[in-house]
């Protein structure tokens, strides 16, 4: 395993709440035995000790850890390593059409329906935390098997899917914290997906 600290800069939109021009990043590459979710075991191993460092090791009535607001903007819960919230895009979507009656704001910015296979806005992002957050009484989750279109291309396509993504995003509150994901390490697929995407 490699990891890295360091600044990071990019030319991104400004003035929204997610894209930054520059910040420091932790980052690390590891060889993947079995599956891609060891990837978001590392994550969510240091994501969980870091609120519980934070948090004082205080535990909420609801048996979930929270950080104090003194710490943080508003109450973070989370729970213990191991047990924390991972749904794939597609139960996310099935998440928000379930509420799109109700809640129009969740629909795209162009107004039409949700539809599985397309990548989330920021609204759409903070929407599922707050389904999460109901469903499950947690701010931290992971977001995993994302479509394969809305991701690089080179990323690892599911085995029992070619349509989907070994991919993943981590989220706090809604917002995304993390992401990452298997890359294709195999020099023929990495081609024929370079050539897919006009590479």
């Amino acid at each position: 395993r490699v990891y890295e600290i360091g600044p990071v800069f990019r030319a991104e939109l400004s003035h929204t709440s997610r894209h930054l021009c520059e910040f420091v990043g932790l980052d690390f590459e590891m060889e993947i035995i079995n599956h891609y979710a060891e990837a978001m075991d590392i994550v969510e191993a240091f994501v969980v000790r870091l609120l519980d460092v934070l948090n004082g090791h205080a535990v909420a009535p609801s048996g979930a850890m929270r950080i104090p607001s003194n710490l943080a903007k508003e109450t973070a819960y989370f729970r213990q390593l191991g047990s924390n919230v991972r749904i794939t895009h597609r139960e996310a979507i099935e998440m928000l059409q379930n509420i799109e009656a109700s809640d129009p704001s969740v629909r795209n910015d162009d107004a039409t329906p949700l539809a599985q296979g397309q990548d989330l806005s920021s609204a759409q992002e903070r929407a599922v935390g707050a389904c999460v957050k109901a469903q499950y009484k947690t701010d931290f989750f992971f977001l995993h098997r994302f479509p394969a279109s809305v991701r690089p291309f080179y990323s690892m396509v599911c085995c029992d899917d070619e349509t989907y993504s070994n991919t993943f995003d981590a989220y706090l509150h809604g917002q995304e914290i993390c992401s990452g994901g298997q890359r294709i390490h195999d020099t023929c697929l990495l081609a024929k997906s370079m050539a897919s995407y006009g590479v």
